[in-house]
């Protein structure tokens, strides 16, 4: 009989970063500070605490015995959310440069994109894939120039027609690559929306070409250097990332828009995996972060799944499994507004400098203060006992930027700040619920996450929920459903078919069928 191996689950999310480590039937949850100048270190922290764990005094020789890494992150999701990602210079066919190929307001402008940072070119590709007008080089050489001048830090070129065919945009890419060699561009990647989507949609494929540009930088730098990492310290496997269909893939094999949400879909992929343990078929799930709430519901002991989905609001109809993720989590900064209401976020404390409750220097209140303040979270026993926090900074913070604003007490502030958690979480709920036309009291809710377990009685309160479920491992919850994800690869080819009622679509599906044996083989 085989030796069992070590299995590592890592979730790095905006506040923590958590691990789910196997061996045979045992296991270790493991919940380490989020490193935000480089997540590679509490991707390694968390690595080296579950080694220790199960005794190892070298990871070098933990990884030697591990049979899989799997890795999911919340940092696409959070960047959205917070808006922290790079300048994107856009270059699309002459008379789009507004429009960006649709009709109403596009919802990347004054968004992800500038529109000062959007240029065209004059080309045309016909909507059957025949190349109409060549691109002309100097044109591209001036838009280019000016992208670069106003600062984008990313390139896209998303032309139409360009699903039928791809030679122009091939080209604007030689060309700038070209004239503005790597020296001088420096990491700026070039992305062709055609390689990021076959949609035929044009706006479609420039909304899912501009959001992988924005998550982008960031992934790349985090998951090469992970993988990396780990391959220098002994781990002669690859290192697999969790995309947001379900499936995990090596970094080689991973966008950044696979990646967005896969978190999250991490965890309600672990909560079908135990709905059908228990024989629980009608599952919603929340899962409170330190920066977001993400919820979603599994029906009929199936998980659902959007190919027409829309990412922070922007259509992008890349398949994922369907996460409603809001902001609002126990880094959340809470705020008075002129009106004298509780507001959370968008703004986090993240892990560093945190809630002002950490006292590594962060002075606005938070979720997690509000808790501290109201005994919900014990200073002396945060994360067991590994993390002291200090009850009076959390104190002051409150009274300081709502108890002393809205004239009451601290507790009475602190309440009005988990109120508002709860019925961001209780909200968000309920719209998924409508938005499936489900009936909420025919759900179980599981909770987890790091605040899972503070605010879910609440939140199944106001949302209307009979029954709730948490778990021994469930701060860890997303690193968990993580271990039960298998590896999957997603390829894409547009076929286009005339459909007729009298045509014999028999050698289409002929054909459809063959495509797929090749694949499989």
């Amino acid at each position: 009989m085989a030796k069992a191996q070590y299995t590592v689950d890592i979730d790095t999310g905006g506040t923590f970063t958590d691990g789910f480590f196997s061996y045979g039937d045992q296991f270790e949850a493991v919940k380490v500070d989020t490193t935000p100048h480089d997540l590679t270190v509490c991707f390694n922290n968390c690595i080296a605490e579950g080694a220790k764990r199960f005794g190892f005094k070298n990871v070098s020789d933990f990884l030697k015995e591990t049979k899989t890494i799997r890795l999911s992150t919340t940092v696409g999701t959070n960047s959205l959310i917070q808006q922290t990602g790079p300048k994107i210079g856009l270059i699309v066919t002459k008379g789009n440069e507004k429009a960006l190929y649709q009709q109403d307001d596009n919802p990347l402008l004054n968004f992800l994109i500038q529109p000062e940072l959007v240029v065209s070119v004059d080309e045309e590709v016909s909507e059957n894939g025949e190349l109409v007008k060549a691109i002309n080089e100097e044109e591209v050489k001036l838009a280019t120039k000016q992208l670069l001048e106003q600062g984008a830090r990313v390139l896209v070129v998303s032309l139409r027609n360009s699903h039928a065919n791809q030679q122009n945009e091939k080209r604007v890419r030689k060309i700038i690559q070209e004239d503005f060699p790597k020296h001088y561009l420096e990491t700026k990647p070039i992305q062709l929306g055609s390689e990021i989507s076959s949609r035929a949609n044009d706006a479609i494929r420039t909304n899912a070409a501009v959001v992988n540009a924005y998550l982008h930088p960031d992934m790349v730098k985090y998951l090469y250097k992970a993988d990396e990492g780990v391959r220098q310290k002994g781990f002669t496997k690859p290192l697999l990332i969790a995309h947001a269909n379900g499936g995990v893939a090596r970094v080689a094999k991973t966008k950044a828009l696979d990646t967005y949400n896969s978190g999250p879909a991490s965890g309600l992929m672990g909560a079908r995996y135990i709905g059908k343990m228990y024989g629980l078929d009608n599952i919603m799930s929340v899962d409170v972060g330190g920066t977001s709430t993400d919820v979603g519901l599994i029906s009929n002991g199936e998980l659902t799944f959007d190919t027409e989905s829309s990412i922070a609001e922007i259509p992008v109809h890349s398949p994922l499994i369907h996460v409603l993720s809001v902001g609002g989590g126990g880094g959340s900064i809470a705020k008075v507004t002129p009106e004298g209401t509780i507001q959370l976020g968008p703004e986090s404390a993240r892990a560093v400098p945190g809630p002002a409750c950490f006292d590594l220097g962060g002075t606005r209140p938070t979720v997690t203060d509000a808790c501290v303040v109201l005994g919900i979270i014990d200073p002396d026993y945060f994360l067991g006992g590994t993390k002291k926090i200090s009850k009076e900074k959390a104190v002051n913070a409150v009274q300081k930027w709502i108890a002393a604003p809205l004239n009451i007490s601290n507790e009475e502030a602190a309440a009005l700040i988990v109120d508002k958690i709860e019925q961001i979480g209780a909200d968000t709920l309920n719209q998924l619920a409508v938005e499936r036309d489900k009936n909420i009291q025919d759900f179980q809710l599981f909770s987890f996450g790091g605040g899972g377990g503070l605010f879910s009685g609440g939140m199944a309160r106001k949302s209307g929920m009979k029954k709730v479920y948490t778990f021994p491992f469930s701060s860890v919850f997303s690193a968990f459903g993580l271990s039960t994800a298998d590896i999957a690869h997603t390829y894409q080819e547009r076929i286009d078919y005339d459909f007729a009622p009298s045509k014999d679509v028999s050698g289409f599906i002929g054909a459809a069928n063959d495509k797929l044996e090749q694949i499989k083989l």
